[in-house]
């Protein structure tokens, strides 16, 4: 399982995921699994990188930050193995038997309707503010990824806005060029502010090799207007 634009599956996300999620930096993603403070089940080896647990990875490194210089490197770990015993195993027998397609709700329901208290020793921890958090992040991933459409037959497998033919990198290359995105909006109307905002996120969850030849805002808005507007002929 890996996260996928047309497929996403929750349990297994990359590194970049879990810091969006966690509000945090793929670094610190790292480190949770160098410094030994995740469960074993929370991490995997993929061919080339690691993969994560989304939800609970996000946790911990959302507790982590808060906690580290208030609790011990073992009591922090120790919190992590309760809360996955307490919560994240149900999580994921729950999602292993939804449909992909059904899992941003049902995930979102999950977060909303759990009462997120982990009991440690004596210590007592209250994550619902932190969960929602985490259940808001993991909505506009879901959003984002499901807005984008990467298929080795419409325009070369390069990722574009779902229902045309527009690349994103065209039209994010046109904003950094300086080209206002009420001009962008007015030329495809199918476009929303929102819909740039999911680009944007995809694009960070899914950085391109190279960096492409950095163009002008002249120039962009002619390659803009050389690929079928959404509704026109061309689109698949």
């Amino acid at each position: 399982m890996s996260m996928a634009s047309t497929n996403i599956e929750l349990l297994k996300a990359s590194g970049r995921a879990v810091a969006f999620v966690g509000e945090g930096t793929e670094v610190e993603v790292n480190r949770l699994v160098d410094d030994d403070l995740l469960p074993p089940g929370f991490f995997y080896k993929a061919a080339e990188r690691r993969e994560y647990d989304l939800l609970g990875t996000a946790a911990a490194l959302r507790f982590n930050r808060k906690w580290k210089d208030m609790l011990t490197k073992q009591a922090r770990k120790d919190f992590m193995v309760k809360l996955e015993a307490d919560h994240l195993h149900s999580f994921t027998v729950i999602l292993n038997a939804c449909e992909s397609n059904q899992r941003p709700i049902v995930v979102d329901n999950l977060i909303r309707q759990t009462t997120w208290v982990v009991e440690v020793k004596d210590l007592s921890f209250d994550l619902t503010h932190e969960m929602n958090k985490i259940g808001e992040r993991i909505r506009l991933l879901y959003a984002a990824e499901g807005s984008i459409v990467s298929d080795p037959e419409i325009m070369g497998g390069k990722p574009v806005f779902k229902g045309t033919r527009l690349p994103i990198e065209t039209v994010l290359a046109s904003i950094d060029a300086g080209v206002p995105v009420a001009e962008i909006i007015d030329d495809y109307p199918a476009l929303t502010e929102a819909s740039i905002d999911q680009a944007r996120l995809y694009a960070r969850l899914h950085p391109r090799a190279g960096r492409p030849r950095k163009a002008s805002s002249k120039d962009n808005r002619a390659v803009m207007r050389s690929v079928d507007p959404p509704g026109k002929p061309g689109l698949k």
